[in-house]
């Protein structure tokens, strides 16, 4: 956890610190809080792409991991002064072997984000059967 802007400046006047030592003024320590998402629901199956946004605050300008269900999907900026997240809902969930990936089962699937300062609330995202 990087010491408040208050904290640091006490102690770069014993250190005589120069501005470039100094923590960010953005962001700071601000943890990431999910608002909402939209949408909330989707088909299940890759015949079926979901772009999802997600809305809230605290989110980091780039690197963040959202996590959907038992899938990461990192590295994905912020728009809108780190209110604002897309990204494509999984639809299989990765193996790490050669075996194909089995795919995500119609249900209900957990969202986070998570930054340098911590990780969101959580918001579900429920894919429904293909019809």
């Amino acid at each position: 956890m990087r010491p408040s802007r208050l904290a640091w400046g006490v102690v770069c006047l014993a250190l005589a610190c120069t501005p470039r030592n100094a923590p960010p003024a953005s962001g700071g320590d601000v943890q990431p809080a999910i608002d909402s998402i939209a949408p909330t629901t989707g088909q299940a199956g890759p015949a079926y792409p979901i772009r999802v946004t997600i809305y809230g605050s605290g989110f980091a300008e780039a690197g963040n991991v959202v996590r959907f269900g038992p899938v990461d999907v990192r590295d994905r900026p912020s728009t809108e002064g780190g209110t604002r997240i897309v990204f494509s809902a999984p639809k299989v969930r990765p193996t790490g072997t050669e075996a194909p990936p089995p795919a995500l089962m119609p249900g209900t699937y957990d969202i986070t984000v998570t930054t340098p300062e911590g990780t969101s609330n959580v918001v579900r995202f429920t894919l429904t059967s293909t019809p």
